[in-house]
């Protein structure tokens, strides 16, 4: 939610960028754009901007950015989810 569509948040997810389908793809990219980072919010606080209006638009701005992403481009392809070893998180063993 707070990750804007700057070099920080692209290389999280740069090792999943080559299996996404489209819709994902416009996913990524609408919330990217609808988002507002932390830096920012603290930067127009400073300026004087209400603070309790700048976390709501932060908060409202994601679901809301993917739920029009799914409207312009719903996913009409099928997502292979077999390959789940690689949402492991590594050191944890059972």
């Amino acid at each position: 939610m707070l990750l804007p569509l700057q070099a920080e948040a692209t290389l999280v997810i740069r090792p999943y960028l080559a299996t996404l389908s489209l819709s994902e793809f416009c996913a990524i990219m609408t919330c990217g754009y609808a988002s507002v980072s932390g830096g920012i919010i603290g930067t127009l606080i400073s300026l004087g901007a209400p603070s309790n209006h700048l976390v709501t638009a932060a908060v409202i701005s994601a679901p809301a950015a993917l739920a029009i992403a799914k409207i312009i481009m719903p996913e009409i392809t099928k997502v292979d989810f077999s390959d789940q070893t690689s949402l492991s998180l590594k050191g944890m063993s059972r």
